[in-house]
């Protein structure tokens, strides 16, 4: 199988494509043909070797929003058989730690990451968890149930932890991302009100279609929302080291602030009076569960999301993939495909 394959950090030239072989599923595995990956910001933060922790485990055949059709099942699968369309969530859980056990599948202590700690979707063809594989409707097709893995399925666990709850009014930082852009639209589905914050005056005309309102400029997020008098009883904080000053500031008195990415890594200041007063939430969301791809397949399938695809490009232009993303002109998910050949 064709894979491309990060040999060392560093830009988007490093990764180097080479011919792996297909490697074949163990016990409770399948064998899955990856016919769409979805490029995400935590695989441009691990190329640049800002997880300085991932050096130890180079090569890396990254990409964990994978999507495709199963060729082949190992001994112990039920349910799924060859010619089934699947996605599978970011993270492998073990099924057996307490948190596991609780419902809690994306702090499990023995997770795996796809991409990371086992190989992913920028190779031809990927061993997962059958426990971990949701098949695709019908009417969704490759390109879009990679979209749903990550991009839709974290912002539906971030508004379910929050929780959001119709009539609610929702701020999304970095609204014009991969994240940001369907976090709208999730919101919206189940009945929020729905503000997007971007920087890139470009991208309003698109986020208005998801948005009831933009705000362009997060450094003026809370003087907006103050004086438009909406301040929120949600922020959806994207870009954390960014705009997070300003989404405490912003917030409305009993609101949650739930931080989901982090495209800077600088540390941020926290005022412990504030929230205090004001009864304030902060909160983490990592990564997506079974159930949560299950819902944003669904919402997918019904019409109520639509998966927003800046560009598809052959796994061969994957450094234009990642450019693009590091850009920050694309709005919505890039994806890349794979052509099969052996």
């Amino acid at each position: 199988m064709q894979a491309a394959v990060l040999e060392a950090f560093g830009p988007p030239e490093c990764y180097v494509h080479r011919a792996l072989p297909i490697p074949s599923p163990a016990q409770n595995e399948i064998l899955v043909r990856v016919d769409a990956c979805g490029v995400c910001g935590e695989d441009v933060i691990v190329r640049r070797g800002d997880v300085p922790s991932l050096g130890s485990l180079l090569p890396l055949v990254q990409g964990h929003e994978l999507a495709g059709e199963v060729v082949e099942v190992g001994s112990g699968v039920m349910g799924i058989t060859p010619g089934d369309m699947i996605v599978i969530a970011q993270l492998g859980p073990c099924h057996r730690c307490e948190f596991c056990r609780a419902g809690r599948e994306t702090l499990c202590a023995n997770r795996i990451t796809y991409g990371e700690d086992v190989p992913g979707g920028y190779g031809g063809y990927c061993v997962v968890d059958a426990a971990e594989a949701v098949k695709v409707p019908t009417n969704v097709d490759v390109t879009a149930a990679a979209v749903s893995a990550c991009a839709i399925a974290v912002s539906v666990r971030a508004l379910r932890l929050a929780p959001l709850g119709g009539g609610q009014r929702l701020v999304v930082t970095g609204a014009g991302g991969g994240v940001g852009v369907h976090a709208l639209q999730v919101g919206r589905s189940y009945g929020a009100q729905t503000i997007a914050v971007t920087s890139s005056v470009r991208k309003r005309a698109v986020l208005e279609e998801f948005a009831d309102e933009v705000i362009v400029g997060p450094e003026t997020l809370a003087e907006q929302l103050r004086r438009n008098r909406t301040q929120p009883d949600i922020v959806l904080e994207l870009t954390s080291g960014i705009t997070f000053e300003q989404s405490m500031r912003a917030v409305g008195r009993g609101g949650t602030v739930v931080l989901v990415g982090n495209i800077d890594l600088r540390p941020v200041e926290l005022l412990p009076g504030a929230m205090i007063m004001r009864e304030t939430t902060v909160r983490g969301s990592t990564g997506a569960a079974r159930a949560d791809v299950v819902e944003a397949l669904r919402l997918i399938s019904k019409g109520d999301v639509r998966p927003v695809i800046a560009s598809v490009l052959p796994i061969e232009r994957i450094a234009e993939a990642h450019r693009l993303l590091e850009s920050a002109t694309a709005i919505g998910r890039v994806v890349v495909t794979h052509s099969h050949r052996h």
